[in-house]
């Protein structure tokens, strides 16, 4: 079973239910959507209570439930009051495996690795050139005036955002910033003087400042190969058996990288 919160525009919250099993009708596995259940709220209890009432309406055995896959959140996964520890005490499933999901894993590990060997201003620096652009019609054009001037006429690519909790937004935001960082800088440079703006001030010095820059390549280098395993992941149709494959790849890959201590970039 395959599970995952979400809350809706009218801030409901609901949780969906994928269910995976072997059908021996059609002599294959299958994933199926089983259902999208209302929570009145959304602690570890009443999931569980949600879900044991939505098998029995669809007629399912709750015994016949040998695992469930979800993210890494604490009402999921906790030791003492997570969802899958209920499951197994309350509702006697004590064999019942726990999946988290990989792609979440990946995002977790890149971001607790970050904290530790990159300074906090480089998630600053990519957070806020997306926010100074996005909620400013008049800068945006501003910016694309500079960026045409030195490229010969071409438009700039928007910045993109970058989302904790979407595993695909980190790594194109760097590599657009990356790819523009020139015009950005020069234009941050004129913003500070033009608007007087304190952020614009900040964010110049970081554009200035070609440590920042470097730190950005490595860190691009990391999430490009995270990135090929997060899609293999995501993907509809990938092969079970090479997945396992990319991860440990992609584990080997990046043990040098992550070693690298920060010493070694700040002399550059």
């Amino acid at each position: 079973m395959l599970l995952d919160e979400s809350t809706d525009i009218s801030v409901s919250k609901y949780l969906g239910v994928v269910i995976r099993y072997f059908s021996p009708r059609a002599g294959e596995v299958i994933l199926t959507f089983l259902g999208l259940v209302y929570l009145e709220k959304a602690d570890a209890t009443t999931i569980a209570k949600a879900l044991s009432d939505l098998l029995a309406a669809c007629g399912i055995d709750m015994s016949n439930l040998v695992g469930i896959g979800t993210d890494n959140a604490s009402v999921m996964t906790g030791t003492y009051n997570g969802l899958h520890e209920i499951l197994k005490t309350q509702y006697q499933l004590s064999n019942l495996v726990l999946v988290r999901c990989v792609c979440h894993s990946l995002q977790l590990a890149v971001s607790h690795a970050s904290k530790d060997c990159l300074p906090r201003n480089i998630e600053f620096l990519i957070r806020d050139t997306y926010c100074w652009f996005s909620i400013s019609p008049n800068r945006r054009l501003a910016y694309k005036k500079i960026y045409e001037v030195i490229n010969c006429g071409e438009a700039p690519l928007a910045i993109t955002k970058m989302c904790a909790t979407r595993w695909l937004s980190i790594e194109p935001a760097v590599s657009r910033i990356l790819s523009q960082w020139c015009e950005l800088k020069l234009h941050f440079e004129l913003a500070r003087k033009n608007e007087n703006c304190y952020t614009a001030e900040m964010l110049y010095g970081m554009y200035r400042d070609e440590k920042n820059r470097l730190y950005l390549v490595y860190l691009k280098s990391v999430l490009t190969e995270v990135q090929v395993a997060v899609k293999a992941f995501v993907g509809e149709r990938s092969d079970p058996a090479k997945l396992l494959n990319t991860l440990v790849s992609l584990l080997q890959s990046l043990s040098n990288k992550v070693t690298i201590p920060t010493a070694r970039i700040d002399i550059f």
